[in-house]
């Protein structure tokens, strides 16, 4: 009988200790040429002027750059693809250096050139253009 309760109580206590084991697993967003590798597609547009920030997603993009995926390659080039009754695919090459973001491209959808990158995640990333000096265009796009 005693023998019974042992193994139980090192069984409950294996289940404790494994639900509570740390994730070792949990994906990590450190912004490196490595982790930005994947395919993303715009979900947002804002113009930033004199600290106002506007939204102009549905203003800014047409529904073939809005359906568009900018997929990232590890060995820097670049596939852009939009809708098939669309007719702005394309391909290129991309750039990380120093946080600024290059896509270089032929094709549909837009061209970034040292972008700062102003937020980068596991979800997306979020990157600025200067426009003119004191105001900016950020593009914010998800990972597919």
């Amino acid at each position: 009988m005693a023998t019974k309760k042992l193994l139980t109580a090192v069984f409950a206590l294996s289940i404790v200790f494994s639900a509570c084991k740390k994730d070792d697993d949990a994906p990590t967003c450190a912004l490196n040429a490595t982790n930005i590798v994947g395919t993303y597609k715009i979900s947002k547009v804002e113009t930033i002027a004199g600290g106002t920030t506007i939204d102009v997603t549905a203003s800014f993009l047409d529904n073939c750059t809005a359906s568009g995926l900018y997929k990232l390659n590890s060995d820097n080039t670049l596939q852009y693809t939009e809708l098939p009754s669309c007719s702005g695919n394309g391909k290129g090459t991309w750039n990380l250096t120093d946080g600024k973001l290059s896509v270089i491209q032929t094709g549909g959808g837009f061209e970034l050139v040292n972008a700062t990158v102003v937020d980068f995640n596991c979800s997306g990333m979020s990157v600025d253009i200067v426009s003119t000096p004191g105001s900016s265009i950020r593009f914010s796009f998800a990972r597919q």
